[in-house]
């Protein structure tokens, strides 16, 4: 049974005029559907939305510097102003397609019988919603490397570069434009999340109600595991499963962020000289590539014959006899210890076009109906000085 909101969503976009426009939404139809994704995925009440209908857009922000009040002699001018500063946010969109293709035999045959169509959208935004939680926390223009069947399924070995990754710069990227505070191996605990909070500069502390601790789930889980095992009030509240709170801030768990996130970084490998990673110990290397690496499989370098990796210390090595120039540039994609983001819900900015195409066709000598759905997204913190990311926790 649908539930109430998957309801309002098909009455939005289903109906007769809706595909009168070779499947744009209507605003109202567009702003419904956004909605909904929202509703699906950890974004809701947790980051800063913004809606657009340009192809690029810019955000106005008026700033009057750390004070304002200066000292008063009664009925004199003090003779000096405050200045009231202005900047723009450019923010730019990337397109983002979501194609699905269902056989006939399969319409007719579902358990769900002639109401399986009904429910392709609300499957579209269901998984949309995923992938755009991903897009958003994990994204790098520099392009990961990842397996090519992982991503094509079918297609011939070697690597590829994520080309929905590589959309747009994530938050946890454009977070280095801000504070970082390297936890050096360090497990998770009270003082991991008191370091995030003292290293945030102290204007932006006022307002503790609106700061997130935005966090990998199974890193909050074992946090609160932890906490659970103590003999006290707060561990029979994080055993009951509380609201989730560090030093007066909500911790948010974000189901699609990886423990150990896959990160990548464009490195120079001179001589046999050992190179540190910005992420530094790590889990591994996943790849060593050209950084020309495309939409076409490759075969990788080969760890210990063209290149050497000690996780522990950060580092990878060229092998003088291997395929690597000397002084070659190298993309190294590796799984990196996990992360954690703390900001202010303002701050964190995800803009959506609201000229959202949902298409419908079929391809007749296949026999499958084919779906599309056409929307752009932009990702942006407003300001990097507010958020401050913690990197390289341990994993007990």
């Amino acid at each position: 049974m649908a539930t109430q909101s998957e309801t309002e969503l098909q009455k939005a976009v289903q109906t007769t005029d809706t595909i009168a426009t070779a499947g744009k939404l209507s605003p109202k139809q567009a702003s419904t559907f956004v909605d909904y994704v929202f509703d699906l995925s950890m974004l809701k009440d947790n980051v800063r939305t913004e809606r657009f209908r340009n192809e690029s857009m810019e955000i106005d922000e008026v700033t009057l510097g750390q004070r304002v009040a200066m000292a008063h002699a009664e009925a004199s001018d003090p003779q000096r102003r405050r200045a009231v500063g202005h900047q723009k946010i450019s923010l730019t969109p990337a397109e983002i397609t979501v194609p699905i293709e269902i056989s006939e035999r399969y319409l007719k045959h579902n358990l769900q019988g002639e109401s399986m169509e009904d429910r392709i959208i609300g499957m579209m935004a269901r998984q949309f919603a995923n992938d755009l939680e991903e897009l958003c926390i994990m994204g790098d223009t520099l392009g990961v490397a990842a397996t090519a069947a992982d991503i094509f399924p079918g297609m011939s070995a070697g690597v590829i570069r994520d080309g929905y990754l590589a959309l747009q710069d994530g938050w946890a990227k454009r977070a280095e434009a801000g504070t970082i505070v390297d936890a050096e191996g360090a497990n998770i605990s009270p003082t991991i999340f008191s370091q995030a909070l003292q290293e945030l500069p102290e204007k932006y502390q006022r307002d503790l109600d609106s700061m997130r601790f935005l966090l990998p789930r199974k890193l909050e889980h074992k946090y609160v595991e932890k906490v659970s095992q103590r003999l006290t009030n707060a561990g029979d509240a994080a055993l009951a499963g509380g609201v989730a709170q560090s030093f007066g801030v909500r911790r948010t768990p974000v189901p699609l962020w990886n423990m150990t996130p896959t990160v990548v970084e464009h490195v120079v490998l001179n001589g046999t000289t050992a190179v540190e990673l910005s992420n530094s110990p790590f889990v591994e290397v996943v790849s060593v590539t050209d950084t020309t690496l495309a939409d076409v499989p490759v075969t990788p370098y080969a760890e210990t014959t063209d290149y050497t990796v000690d996780a522990a210390n950060g580092t990878v090595t060229r092998v003088a006899l291997g395929s690597i120039a000397d002084g070659a540039t190298v993309k190294v994609t590796y799984r990196a210890l996990p992360q954690m983001l703390f900001c202010n819900l303002q701050n964190l900015i995800l803009g959506v076009g609201l000229d959202i195409q949902i298409l419908e066709g079929r391809e007749i000598f296949k026999n499958v109906h084919q779906y599309a759905m056409h929307i752009r997204i932009g990702t942006q913190i407003q300001n990097p000085e507010a958020c401050v990311k913690v990197k390289n926790i341990g994993q007990g």
